[in-house]
Parts: C-alpha cells; structure tokens; sequence
C-alpha cells in the first residue's frame, strides 16, 4: 500500500506479511531468527506465488517450519545463544536452493572502526528495498548506555522482520512485524534516528561506532537503546 508522497511525507507497507510468535511451539523462545524469515517466506508464498512452503497452509504449520528452519541443517539457531548472522543466511539460502529458487541476498552492517564497510544499512536503503517489495529482516541489539562516557554496552540481540516505513517531515519509522509480540499480525512502528558516533562496548574489545541506526520506540528488560547491527534484503527471480 503506496500513500502518494507529498511535502510532508509518504508512507508504503507490505500488506499480508504474518507475524508468526517465537514464543507459540517453538523449540525455544530464541528463535526470533527463523520465525523473521519464516513470516517474509509466507508472504512471497501468498503475495508472490512464489514456490516456497508446499504443503504449509496454516500457522502452526508456519511454526513447525520455524522450528526446522532452525534445526542444524539449516540455521544451527542455539537454544541459548539464538541464531548468528551466518548461520541465518546459510539456512536462508540453503532452503530458497531446495526450492530451485533463484535469489539474491544482500547483507549490510553498520560501520564500525577504521575499516568500516563502504554499503552500510541507512534509512533510504531499507525504505527503497521494501518500497521494491524486497524482503527485510534485521538485527537489533539491546543496549545500556552511559552519557557521561558516550559508551555503550550491548546485553543481547534480537530480529524483526521489515514490512514497511513512513516519512512525515523529519520524523522517519521503520515498520515491523516483531516475533516477540503475540497478537496476530501486530506491528511495530518505530522512528529510525542516525545515531551519534560513540564507543560500543560489550564482550569484544569497545569499538568506535561511525554510522548506524537507532530506533526509538522499543525497548527490552536488556535495555534501553536498540541498534540495527545488520540488515540482511533479499530478493527472489
């Protein structure tokens, strides 16, 4: 659904895409990451006709293949520690080329350190990949922040699947159909800030952080601030 863009903004949502609960019959509440890619599967399936999902024709069908899709074959998804970014894309791909699906995936970070990478995730790059119905799934982190340092510490991680976005003036939200909420087809509409340069602590050695996203809006018992760490878009022919 495309509003016509007009002085004071424009607005465009991917209509259909489920919200399927990493809480509801999964193998652990940490499979955020499989039931991400799970909801984006569904909606090229019923939006696209896309041959993906065969057989699968409700939610607790969606859920058991959330729960396979993180199984080691395909995402390896940790009952502890959740599911890796690389872990995620090979099991993304793995499944696509078992469906002789041809596709594309794009995977962005944030720039971090001296040697951050040329395409980093921005605003205008997510908004354009899901006005161009591409599928979106990112990566938050959760953190703690001290202002008199300008240092933050992260305390764990999250994904959420991308569905739409919305400008209005200076004010930019990024849409979301988050796995954690239980309400079908709830989303979350979170305003998108560039975030100030500062220093990321955590369990590696602290970083300087140069270029990324932060969302106001959502928070967790891990913390205040969520940051887009990494946005993986792909694309299927």
């Amino acid at each position: 659904m495309l509003l016509p863009g007009t002085a004071v903004g424009e607005e465009y949502i991917q209509a259909g895409v489920p919200n399927v609960s990493q809480r509801a019959g999964m193998n652990s509440n940490l499979f955020c990451g499989p039931a991400a890619v799970v909801n984006t599967l569904a909606w090229l399936k019923q939006a696209r006709g896309v041959n993906v999902l065969k057989g699968i024709r409700n939610e607790d069908q969606l859920v058991s293949f959330a729960n396979r899709l993180g199984s080691d074959k395909y995402m390896k998804t940790d009952n502890r520690t959740g599911t890796s970014l690389d872990g995620l894309v090979f099991g993304l791909s793995k499944y696509l080329d078992e469906c002789a699906v041809p596709h594309q995936i794009d995977v962005r970070p944030w720039a971090r350190g001296r040697a951050a990478a040329a395409n980093v995730i921005t605003f205008e790059w997510l908004s354009a990949a899901l006005k161009a119905d591409k599928c979106v799934i990112i990566n938050i982190g959760w953190y703690s922040t001290d202002e008199s340092r300008k240092s933050y510490a992260r305390n764990g991680g999250h994904f959420l699947t991308g569905t739409g976005y919305r400008v209005d003036g200076e004010k930019r939200q990024l849409i979301f159909n988050d796995p954690l909420k239980t309400e079908k087809g709830i989303r979350s509409e979170i305003v998108a800030v560039d975030m100030d340069p500062g220093v990321m602590d955590g369990d590696a050695k602290p970083e300087t952080q140069r270029s990324t996203l932060l969302l106001k809006g959502v928070e967790s018992d891990l913390g205040k601030l969520a940051i887009i760490e990494f946005a993986v878009v792909y694309t299927v022919k």
